[in-house]
Order: C-alpha cells, then sequence, then structure tokens
C-alpha cells in the first residue's frame, strides 16, 4: 500500500492511497512491475484532468495500458491501424484530423495504434493494437503532413514509440501545441467528397465535441473579409455591407 499527496493547478488538495495485490503464480514479475508503475504513474499524471502532455509522456515513458479506460475527447484522437498515407484518401485524413487540432484552441493528440469501443455513445479506449514496425513510416507521416496543411502547424512533432505489449510493434504520435491564433485556419489540401477523396478540394476544420466539424461557408468568408478589410483600411467590417463597400 502507498499514500501520495499533492495540489492540483485550481489549489485543491488531493491524497491517493494505493491497495496492490496480486496473485504470484499467475503473474510473471515483469507483468507485476509493469502493471504496478501504471497504477501509480496514471493517478501522479492525472491529477487536475489528463492532457495531452502527460497522455504523450505516458506512452513515450512505456505505459500505454495506463490510458485504457480514458474518453476520445476535444483534445484526444485514436486510432485502431495507420492511416494510408500511400494513398491520397489517407493522406487527406490524416491532414484533416491535424487540421482540426490546430484549429482548435489547446491543440491535441493523435495517436495511432489504440482502439476504442462505443461505452454509453461515448468512445473509451479499449485496446492496445501496435503497429507493424517501418521505418519508413515516420517519414510518410511527415510528407503527408507537409503536402496537405498549410500553414505547418509550429511545434508539431511525430513520434515513434515502440512497444512489447501486447505484441511487438510500434505506436504513432503525432503532438499538436495549441497554435498562434494568427496562424489559423490551418487549411487542408484536398477533402472527401462522397466517400471519394478530391485533391483539388480546400477544407477547413476543427474539433468539436471530439469529432470534426466541418467549417461553413459563411465563416470562411467572414474570416476572409476581415482579413481583406484589415489590409485595405485597417479595420474590421462590422456587416457584409460595410466589407463590399
Amino acid at each position: 500500500m502507498s499514500s501520495e499527496e499533492a495540489v492540483d493547478h485550481d489549489g485543491r488538495y488531493w491524497q491517493t492511497t494505493l491497495t496492490l495485490g496480486f496473485h504470484l503464480l499467475s503473474d510473471r514479475s515483469a507483468d507485476l512491475a509493469r502493471n504496478g508503475l501504471e497504477v501509480v504513474e496514471l493517478p501522479a499524471a492525472s491529477i487536475g484532468g489528463l492532457t495531452r502532455e502527460t497522455a504523450a509522456d505516458l506512452i513515450r515513458s512505456g505505459h500505454v495500458h495506463a490510458l485504457l479506460g480514458q474518453d476520445e475527447s476535444l483534445w484526444l484522437e485514436v486510432k485502431r491501424e495507420h492511416y494510408p498515407v500511400k494513398q491520397l484518401r489517407g493522406k487527406v485524413r490524416l491532414a484533416g484530423v491535424v487540421a482540426q487540432f490546430a484549429n482548435s484552441p489547446g491543440g491535441g493528440l493523435v495517436v495511432v495504434g489504440l482502439e476504442t469501443r462505443k461505452v454509453d455513445g461515448v468512445d473509451v479506449i479499449d485496446a492496445v493494437t501496435p503497429q507493424p514496425p517501418d521505418p519508413m513510416t515516420r517519414r510518410r507521416y511527415v510528407k503527408a503532413l507537409k503536402d496537405h496543411i498549410f500553414p505547418p502547424p509550429e511545434g508539431l512533432t511525430i513520434a515513434v514509440v515502440h512497444v512489447d505489449q501486447p505484441t511487438p510493434g510500434v505506436l504513432v504520435l503525432v503532438f499538436i501545441p495549441d497554435q498562434p491564433e494568427q496562424l489559423r485556419p490551418s487549411l487542408v489540401h484536398g477533402a472527401i467528397v462522397d466517400g471519394e477523396a478530391q485533391g483539388a478540394f480546400i477544407s477547413i476544420y476543427r474539433r468539436g465535441d471530439s469529432e470534426a466539424v466541418a467549417t461553413s461557408p459563411a465563416a470562411i468568408h467572414s474570416t476572409l473579409a476581415a482579413g481583406r478589410a484589415l489590409l485595405r483600411r485597417g479595420q474590421i467590417p462590422t456587416s457584409a455591407k460595410e466589407e463590399s463597400s
């Protein structure tokens, strides 16, 4: 049994007491150690709420199983298997997911190699699904985003993390920091139209209730109009009539 005390970002006092029990005849020593570390790591990372930073740190440090039971959220998107980035469809889908986080306050984290299931209508992380190692994986992801997002999100990182459980393989982490307002919106070169990838389109997405939300034509026009007016007159129009004058 162990006890840990901490104060979160809101000044609230937390005390966590853990009591662990193991069946020594059914668990290997390595499994016992890993499970114990994950039980300790998750409460420490979650005081005040799990964040994209602490989730990424858990995965990088070998404790991805500590995320089982976590919901997809406004900052977290997981995928069971690779985006098919050798094809236009996969490139556009990856770019769209990254762009929606870049266009939303707080940024986000995309993890390839985690599976979800529906629990009361919410996507909950249910399994770790390591992908086959491929030395070209990171390069393909980098190129897909470079070719299909403008402007490139500041501080974006892509990491390939090797895991041993439940089977040897890799996870892919795409970390998108909160973007400066002047860099928004991030545009996606390409769109999925009637289920087919179209390279001649431009898409703008933002994150809403853990799902992608397409930006309306009116919102796009409003942003463009404001920018044009600011360049011409140094002020933002208050109406469409004023913008057209």
